[in-house]
């Protein structure tokens, strides 16, 4: 995100974690390029305060709606299976 925001690669970044370490490269994206930055959230919890200070939008993804949208179980013509707890 960093460097293609830098290289002026991208006009928006959607980040999909909550993860306050990433509060560094919001911080050079957000300050340094002007760049937009959208969070979004799958977990059932606030988005990171520190993270929020860098942002442009957040937006929380609902289980429910995770769920709708999932691939079959099996993928049809493979093997592949989604695990249980899915």
């Amino acid at each position: 995100m960093v460097r293609d925001a830098l290289s002026d690669k991208i006009d928006l970044a959607l980040v999909y974690s909550n993860d306050s370490d990433l509060e560094a490269a919001f911080r050079v994206v957000r300050e340094d390029t002007g760049k937009m930055i959208g969070l979004v959230n799958t977990a059932n919890r606030k988005p990171s305060v520190v993270l929020k200070k860098y942002h442009t939008f957040y937006h929380k993804i609902r289980s429910g709606h995770l769920e709708r949208h999932q691939l079959p179980s099996p993928i049809p013509g493979t093997n592949i299976t989604k695990p249980v707890i899915w």
